[in-house]
């Protein structure tokens, strides 16, 4: 079924002829950023409704299910928590997706008690924007950094990539982040006044032109907090002058600044 130029929405109707499935685009011949909405049971109340479907592999999502990917994980964290012991459950497939969610509760056997992490993103992708893709996410984790005192991290951030060329090699981004800490101090820390709370503040510009010859990126970033704020600038150029040779230039500035006191 062909549409008119520039036209977004058409309108077709389909007779009913004991139709059981619609299906769109059911090979993905065409590319689209959620393929979960191509399909649609004409008979049954809660025939649309999908199913949970776990997975231990990633592939092609089947948009009938939720399916969710199951990995187990095992990892050295830190002396206090020692090997972390757990489950990945993600949506995450070979496909972009608006949504995407991963937690990855874990048992710490140096402490033996629950830790983890997990966080949700959510992407809009404008068809007709200056915006490639602009995403919002918020993210938290538990751990440990000393013998039996824990911190907690969250997390708020939102990324633009900027539109671009499909044949350019160019690629623009903008981040920003907000991060609150909050740890467990120890007696000695409480007399030295040391911080139990913080926030952290960051913004970034990255630029990157990923050319077989002349690869080049610049990133600029900035973060502050209570009592210190710091610039950070990083340039990198490669030049493959020859088969399998290259050259490597890499340039990095950063500026700090503390204060010499706590308010």
């Amino acid at each position: 079924m062909e549409t008119e130029e520039n036209k977004k929405n058409t309108t077709v109707s389909i007779p009913d002829l004991n139709t059981h499935k619609i299906t769109l685009n059911d090979e993905y011949i065409f590319p689209e950023a959620n393929y979960r909405d191509n399909f649609l049971y004409a008979k049954g109340f809660f025939s649309n409704m999908r199913k949970i479907k776990l997975k231990l592999i990633k592939d092609i999502p089947n948009p009938e299910f939720n399916e969710i990917y199951i990995s187990p994980k095992i990892r050295f964290n830190n002396t206090y928590d020692k090997f972390l012991i757990g489950f990945n459950f993600k949506n995450q497939s070979f496909f972009d997706q608006k949504f995407l969610y991963s937690f990855t509760p874990t048992y710490s056997t140096g402490t033996g008690q629950l830790t983890g992490s997990g966080g949700v993103a959510y992407s809009f992708l404008p068809a007709e924007s200056i915006f490639r893709s602009l995403t919002f996410g918020v993210s938290g984790s538990y751990f440990h950094y000393d013998y039996d005192l824990a911190y907690r991290k969250g997390s708020i951030y939102s990324n633009i990539n900027f539109r671009k060329n499909p044949r350019s090699t160019v690629g623009r981004s903008v981040g920003i982040s907000y991060n609150y800490f909050e740890r467990d101090l120890s007696p000695l820390m409480i007399a030295n006044n040391d911080y139990d709370k913080y926030n952290l503040w960051s913004v970034g510009y990255g630029y990157n032109d990923s050319q077989s010859i002349h690869e080049k990126s610049l990133g600029i970033s900035t973060q502050w907090m209570e009592d210190f704020h710091k610039v950070t600038a990083e340039g990198f150029y490669r030049w493959e002058f020859a088969p399998r040779q290259k050259l490597s230039v890499r340039l990095f500035c950063r500026i700090f600044h503390k204060k010499q006191y706590k308010e």
